[in-house]
């Protein structure tokens, strides 16, 4: 190893967010611990995660290559310059850990795979210490550890999306100043008088920046203004009118929206000009609940044969997944869509009392009532009046059987986007055919696989390729919403507000 060269130690997670991730640090080394060429064997055939299976399998053969091009002593490391067509030209090496684990505390088992990574992070770094050895994970755990040891960690920065993407997260609806916003009321006024108006230009800014895809508001109630930036360029702005969805005139399958950041993302849902919807925010903010009224409302317009649902088979921290439920694979898939069949009933509730269309029952893709119980049940949220069967328009499926199809006709529905990797999310966006809508919803402070960040989620790069400049700026059919505002219930909302403080809270 040349000593003015860093040297970088990969754990799994690295792998799995970027098969091609050795050719990704310049004319620096890197090691590949044994430990986790063990843990990339055993996720090979992860049932439970298949896509995080195909990048473990992809990452293996990408190794399997470099190993067969490599004419010298393996120990003496692999060059990459060549497998990497000059992108890298440092040189890979395998190492164990055994000679190392004394390094570690007691307390940390030495049969736990990433505790042998410290270990030989630890013996690297004493071994070469004219060199800087950084460990690179996307586990925030194993980093802390890492420097409570005294090494470097880092997260894996080609798998991270970008600041302002993060901020985009963030965003919320645009308040106009004073100015701006009489000028706005002006001219809408002026211009739709005794005319219906969807869409019209305004040519004075007042000094303030709008972007593509922006939301904002003007105006006050009675007479709030809702409108979304679809062109902004040399000095003037063409602003799309948005319905006001909290009143009943404009409900959809019987849903009004409860505040402003709905109103705007109930109009992203139904809008004919956007293909992509993405909603981000806490647990009863209406994200899943809106999208699911709007692929109903849609469905009964016609404007849709059917609506898919699907979201990560990952468990709440970290525990047994669905594997371990009773029953075959569709009776597992029930219970783990038992949130998308509470909204459901809530929505046959809301379609009864305004004398909408009831909302059609799920099914699998092989058709296969996920409802349990009596078909006549007064409970059983798939049923019209009299009990008559609905016919079955909302399939619940699995990521992986998704893959290799070309969905036309569709809506797809995935929930809890935060916990697919890039890879997975792209996978999804790239079986939509023709007249095939997305709806992704998520949020990014609750993500539940360890080798997973708010920075390197399947939602947040979603955000970041369909917005950055690097991509081609934001894409005019995007429709992104952040929903703050908990309307679940006084309880929730409270408890939304509290467990925010504590878990943001300075330590006394």
């Amino acid at each position: 190893m040349e000593r003015n060269k860093k040297v970088f130690v990969l754990d799994t997670s690295v792998g799995i967010a970027d098969p091609d991730c050795l050719f990704s640090f310049g004319e620096h080394d890197v090691v590949v611990p044994y430990a986790s060429l063990c843990e990339f064997d055993g996720l090979k055939n992860d049932d439970a995660r298949p896509i995080v299976a195909q990048s473990s399998r992809k990452f293996s053969r990408t190794l399997e290559s470099l190993i067969s091009s490599c004419s010298d002593n393996i120990g003496t490391g692999i060059q990459l310059d060549g497998p990497s067509s000059g992108l890298a030209t440092g040189r890979l090496y395998f190492r164990s850990a055994e000679e190392y684990m004394a390094l570690l505390p007691a307390e940390l088992s030495p049969t736990k795979p990433d505790n042998q990574m410290l270990a030989l992070a630890k013996g690297l770094c004493d071994e070469f210490p004219e060199r800087e050895v950084v460990m690179v994970s996307g586990d925030i755990n194993l980093r802390i550890l890492a420097k409570i040891l005294g090494i470097r960690a880092e997260v894996y920065r080609n798998g991270q999306v970008s600041e302002i993407t993060l901020d985009r997260l963030d965003a919320s609806v645009l308040e106009l100043p004073s100015e701006l916003n009489e000028y706005v009321i002006s001219a809408f006024n002026e211009l739709r008088a005794g005319v219906a108006c969807s869409h019209f230009k305004i040519d004075k800014m007042f000094g303030v920046k709008l972007a593509v895809g922006q939301c904002i508001c003007a105006g006050a109630d009675p007479e709030q203004f809702f409108a979304v930036v679809r062109d902004c360029s040399n000095g003037h702005a063409i602003l799309e009118v948005v319905p006001d969805y909290r009143q009943a005139a404009n409900a959809i399958c019987g849903v009004s929206a409860r505040n402003v950041e709905q109103v705007f993302y109930m109009h992203h849902l139904m809008s004919p000009a956007i293909d992509l919807v993405i909603g981000h925010g806490p647990a009863g903010t209406g994200k899943t609940f809106l999208a699911l009224a709007a692929a109903q409302e849609l469905l009964r317009l016609g404007k849709f044969s059917r609506v898919i649902v699907t979201r990560a088979m990952v468990p709440v921290g970290g525990g047994k997944g669905p594997g371990w439920f009773p029953g075959d694979k569709n009776k597992k898939t029930a219970d783990w869509m038992g949130a998308i069949n509470d909204n459901l009933r809530e929505l046959k509730k809301k379609t009864s009392l305004n004398g909408g269309a009831a909302p059609q029952r799920t099914s699998t893709a092989h058709g296969k009532r996920l409802h349990r119980g009596s078909q006549r049940s007064s409970n059983n949220p798939y049923h019209g009046a009299g009990g008559n069967q609905v016919k079955p328009q909302v399939e619940v499926e699995m990521i992986d059987l998704i893959r290799g199809r070309t969905l036309n006709d569709t809506i797809v529905f995935v929930t809890e986007a935060q916990n697919l990797i890039n890879v997975e999310v792209e996978t999804l966006l790239t079986r939509a055919g023709t007249n095939t809508r997305f709806f992704l919803d998520g949020n990014v402070d609750q993500i539940d696989p360890h080798y997973l960040s708010k920075a390197n989620n399947g939602l947040a790069w979603a955000i970041e390729a369909f917005t950055t400049p690097a991509c081609g700026g934001s894409w005019e059919r995007l429709g992104c919403m952040n929903l703050t505002q908990v309307e679940r219930s006084i309880l929730a909302a409270e408890a939304v507000r509290r467990f925010s403080i504590l878990s943001h809270k300075t330590p006394r």
